[in-house]
């Protein structure tokens, strides 16, 4: 592990360093197996940092409303819209019986308001948190017997400044919202069933009632002080959380919930923060990394019952109490460096300036996804996964010799995704500005010693619709022989290749024994990876003996050891017994030969 952060420092950051020091660690290694049950309410953070107006990425398709004084744009009928939605100064934005199509974000600043009422709102999302809502300064935003479709992803929710929103008697059934609640924002959600998930943050308020499934988390910043115990997941009246309760504060925040169901609670235990949890069911624990102290996190286990535990970082003191956490989830920020291993999270996601390794662990996508964004890195190595994959910002995101068993992955904006010899569920997409650099060895065409052998597998690079130069310029095999320290040039190309022959392998005269091929490609802008996969080689390939029972020899029975019946076969290897009228012989066969089916 060492090697690998000396390395990534020394070389100021050279993808092709990293690769071949990933291949030294990870090569004849595979990645932890694990597939727990998975929850039925899967929560994900985006991005805790705050909007600010010149982060918008304006498009000449955008709609501006309130750039003359006191102008509203009233839609009342299907509409469809290329671009953001942007409401400025006193501009208003009204939604009756409306259907909005929307490829954007939907903005309200300064004293902009957004009314939508009985209407429909389409975002046609490419990928998880493409689009959703921002208020910010002193916007208000009422939402009425409306409904919501983020096109099966979870939608974004931004308030900050002293944003206002007041959604009644809405459907979101269709949609699900990460709502971050920053500075003196407030919020009132009354007659939902689940509306998402709400993050708690420096003086916000908000208020729910008459509510079904409902994920709020609360932020514990530094010098807060909490010695709490939850309510169970369940019926709740009349909860209330802030610092005006025993033993809780330096909270600035409000909490107010009546009358509602299953309510799940989450908690985000910042550096700084001095917390006890007593005998609680907690759906998500949030923790943040936000300083540039190089940080050592392992053993963090999902789904878990903790009689006595304290979350192992000197820089915060974190205690459960007889306490159930459902999901671990991993927040490293600002400039902060971390290691995380040998655990079982729900998300890990990189912001800011932030440097993330991960390895030998298994995330499960019950918090989220795996993220780099901001100007992070994210390495992730010997890792198995069921969940997105996603960078983005400028990102810089590496998921290496590892496996994802469920999920999508994407590139999007400016960022940069780099897949070395791993196995993943769907294709990867490349949005936007970003990069993409794909290498994987696959699978050979022969096993066998002496054979010409066909290599399969992955060479490509792309970039999004905005970034179309970025390509494959070329790359090369090479292979290295038992006991041997120098590579051999096996084969090479400069077309782009996928689930496909990268090159031909002439074996004549080697030895049986183990070799290992090296892929090494170049992007067309100076980007230079590698990846090594390990082969063993058999001898000679024997004939092998075939019996076909289908053809007029019907008192030929075959059986392996467990008693299975087979019938046009050739034999792998193993024991089988061939019967009839006569006899029974039984058969060893030594080498693998081809697939047979059983009867």
């Amino acid at each position: 592990m060492s090697f690998i952060i000396a390395i990534i420092f020394v070389t100021n950051f050279s993808i092709h360093e990293i690769s071949k020091a990933l291949a030294k660690e990870c090569l004849q290694k595979s990645p932890p197996v694990y597939l727990p049950a998975r929850t039925s309410f899967s929560s994900g953070i985006l991005n805790f940092k705050k909007f600010e107006f010149k982060n918008i990425k304006f498009m000449p398709q955008d709609i501006i409303v309130g750039d003359t004084p006191h102008e509203t744009l009233l839609i009342n009928y299907p509409f469809e819209v290329h671009g953001n939605i942007i409401v400025i100064n006193d501009g208003v934005l009204f939604l009756k019986n409306a259907e909005l199509t929307i490829y954007g974000n939907i903005y309200a600043l300064n004293i902009g308001k957004i009314l939508i009422d009985s209407s429909y709102i389409y975002f046609p999302q490419v990928h998880i948190y493409q689009y959703g809502f921002m208020l910010v300064d002193s916007s208000y935003m009422e939402m009425m017997d409306s409904k919501i479709f983020g096109n099966f992803m979870p939608l974004n929710m931004g308030m900050i400044g002293k944003a206002k929103a007041n959604w009644q008697n809405n459907d979101f059934s269709l949609s699900f919202f990460t709502t971050c609640l920053f500075e003196n924002s407030e919020l009132w959600i009354y007659n939902a069933q689940s509306p998402g998930e709400y993050i708690m943050m420096d003086n916000a308020k908000a208020h729910f009632k008459n509510i079904d499934t409902l994920l709020v988390w609360f932020h514990l910043p530094e010098s807060s002080y909490v010695n709490y115990e939850f309510p169970p997941i369940g019926w709740i009246y009349n909860f209330v959380f802030d610092s005006t309760l025993p033993n809780i504060s330096g909270i600035g925040y409000h909490v107010d919930i009546d009358s509602s169901f299953y309510l799940m609670w989450g908690l985000f235990p910042s550096s700084g923060c001095n917390v006890i949890i007593n005998n609680s069911e907690i759906r998500t624990i949030g923790i943040f990394f936000e300083h540039q102290n190089p940080y050592t996190l392992r053993n963090l286990i999902n789904e878990n019952h903790y009689d006595y535990f304290t979350l192992p970082l000197n820089d915060r003191i974190f205690t459960l109490n007889n306490t159930y956490v459902h999901t671990w989830s991993i927040y490293p920020q600002d400039t902060a460096f971390l290691e995380l291993s040998y655990s079982i999270v729900g998300e890990v996601l990189s912001m800011e300036n932030s440097f993330v390794i991960s390895h030998n662990y298994f995330l499960d996508g019950s918090g989220g996804h795996l993220e780099a964004s901001g100007n992070s890195i994210n390495l992730v190595y010997l890792a198995s996964l069921t969940c997105d994959i996603i960078s983005t910002k400028y990102g810089i995101q590496i998921f290496a010799y590892s496996s994802q068993i469920l999920g999508n992955i994407w590139a999007t904006d400016s960022s940069r995704l780099y897949i070395l010899q791993c196995e993943y569920s769907t294709e990867p997409i490349a949005h936007d500005a970003s990069y993409l650099f794909v290498g994987k060895i696959d699978y050979l065409s022969s096993y066998y010693a002496g054979d010409t052998i066909k290599i399969f597998g992955d060479a490509y690079a792309d970039g999004g619709p905005l970034n179309p130069y970025y390509n494959l310029d070329h790359y090369a095999l090479y292979y290295q022989s038992p006991g041997d320290t120098n590579w051999h040039f096996i084969d090479s190309s400069n077309t782009e290749k996928r689930h496909e022959i990268l090159g031909i392998w002439n074996t004549q005269g080697f030895s049986p024994g183990g070799y290992i091929i090296k892929l090494t490609l170049y992007s067309n802008q100076g980007d230079t990876m590698e990846c090594q996969k390990w082969f063993n080689l058999y001898p000679v390939k024997i004939k092998e003996p075939k019996l076909d029972i289908s053809k007029g020899k019907e008192g030929n029975l075959v059986y392996d050891v467990s008693g299975r019946k087979f019938k046009n076969i050739n034999f792998q290897k193993g024991i089988y017994f061939i019967k009839n009228k006569k006899n029974t012989k039984k058969f060893i066969f030594l080498l693998p030969g081809d697939y047979f089916n059983s009867k």
